[in-house]
This record gives C-alpha cells, sequence and structure tokens, in this order.
C-alpha cells in the first residue's frame, strides 16, 4: 500500500423512482409503469383524479444531472456520454436532443409537480412523504426519512422507466458512510482490522437491521427491511446498470 487516506464504506446508496401505491390505486392504476410511455399515460391518470405525478428535488442540480444522466445513458450509451465530456460531441447532438425533450414532455404534459425546479429535496421528500405527490425520484437514505415523516407511507421502488431499447439503463449508486485509513497512522494495522471485522457479513446484516441503510457487504442483503429489500433488488437487477463516483 502506498502512502495515503483509503476509505472504507460501511453502506451504500442508488438513486431509483419511487410510486405511492395508494394514490396510483385511487387513479385506477394497478402496476407501476415499466416503461416511459407507461409513466406518461399514469401521471395523466393521477392528474383527472387530482393528483400530482412526479416531484423530486431538482432545486438541488446534483439530483436533476442523475436523473437526466439516467436517461442519457439509456439513449446513446455510455461511449456516446464520455465522447461528450471530452468535447468529441456536442450537446446539440440529436441524441442529447432527445434527452432535453424528455423534460419537455414532462413540463408540456403537466407531469412536473409546480415549482419542481426551484425545490430543495428535503421539500420534495416532504411532498412524497405527505401523499402529495405519486411519484418521486429520490435515494435509498429516504427509507429512514420517509419513515419519520410518515411511518403509514405504503410505497414501492422501480428503475425511472426507460425511453429506449437500445442501451441498458443505468442508475446512480455510490458509496454512503465511510470510514478512512491513513497509511501513515502508527495504528494502521488496527484500524484496517476493525474495518474488516466491521465490514463483514454478520456486523453488516446489524448495521443494515439497525440503521435502514443498504450493507456495503452484500452477503448482508438478506437482513434488511422489504422496502431497502426493492432498491436491493433492482441495484443487483443484470438488465440495470450502475454508475456514479
Amino acid at each position: 500500500m502506498t502512502p495515503g487516506i483509503y476509505g472504507v464504506p460501511i453502506d451504500v446508496t442508488n438513486e431509483q423512482m419511487l410510486y405511492n401505491k395508494k394514490l396510483l390505486s385511487k387513479a385506477g392504476i394497478k402496476t407501476p409503469p415499466v416503461s416511459f410511455d407507461e409513466f406518461i399515460r399514469d401521471a395523466q391518470a393521477l392528474k383527472r383524479v387530482g393528483i400530482a405525478p412526479f416531484v423530486s428535488g431538482w432545486g438541488e442540480l446534483w439530483l436533476l444531472d442523475c436523473f437526466a444522466s439516467n436517461y442519457a445513458f439509456n439513449i446513446m450509451g455510455e461511449d456516446k456520454i464520455f465522447a461528450t465530456y471530452r468535447g468529441q460531441v456536442k450537446y446539440t447532438d440529436p441524441d442529447w436532443i432527445k434527452v432535453f425533450n424528455i423534460f419537455a414532455e414532462l413540463r408540456d404534459k403537466g407531469v412536473l409537480i409546480d415549482g419542481i425546479v426551484t425545490k430543495g429535496n428535503k421539500y420534495a421528500e416532504q411532498d412524497f412523504a405527505l401523499e402529495r405527490a405519486a411519484f418521486s425520484f429520490n435515494g435509498s437514505w429516504c427509507v429512514n426519512v420517509y419513515h419519520d415523516m410518515n411511518p403509514d407511507l405504503d410505497y414501492g421502488v422501480i428503475p425511472p422507466p426507460p425511453v429506449s431499447a437500445a442501451y441498458p439503463l443505468k442508475i446512480w449508486g455510490s458509496a454512503g458512510s465511510s470510514f478512512v485509513v491513513n497509511d501513515q497512522s502508527p495504528n494502521k494495522d488496527k484500524a484496517i482490522a476493525f474495518l474488516k471485522w466491521l465490514t463483514a457479513k454478520e456486523q453488516q446484516v446489524v448495521l443494515a437491521r439497525d440503521t435502514n441503510n443498504l450493507p456495503s457487504n452484500k452477503e448482508a442483503l438478506a437482513g434488511v427491511s422489504p422496502i431497502l429489500e426493492e432498491f436491493a433488488r433492482e441495484w443487483m437487477n443484470p438488465r440495470i446498470r450502475i454508475h456514479g463516483p
């Protein structure tokens, strides 16, 4: 190990779409959407019964970018996205226009809750938890947030409904809480031993149960709550790919 500071995650997160089962049922929707066209159709059904279809904390740019990049990967694939970042593809490219037009369609068809472009995520979380919107885009940490706001909230998890079959849909995923080890520390060996113990299956099961966060050790997933199991199920789906920092 070369000199430096090394991080070890003790839990992980991913960002997906959430849906309120009661509100969908009120609009006559029996199952959550599996395509973008179905999502738009369901949004129209929700609007007809006076329910705001979708909320997210897009006043925070990272969450808006996360949502957009999901569809960019789905529409044009990883190679073209990274070519864009290198300056080899312009954002005026037809595939990028398709990505931007997703937002135009969501706006024009009234899918978005009022004020979404300036809404901080904590306020978006309140809207979903208090059943002011039927769908949301948020991360797995929301399980704790929603439980505190509305313990009786009945909701499920799906990946963002894809718009294309050309490329796999990718969802954001990353380390959550982490501990670090400084390679120059005189206690390095003890710290490494402790982190190996903390990230072993037995301890990860306890952490996942008591914190309601996804464990970094996948062997410990059997101990998570039912709603976290849904986050994990889609996260480990071979049709879904994870991207993130």
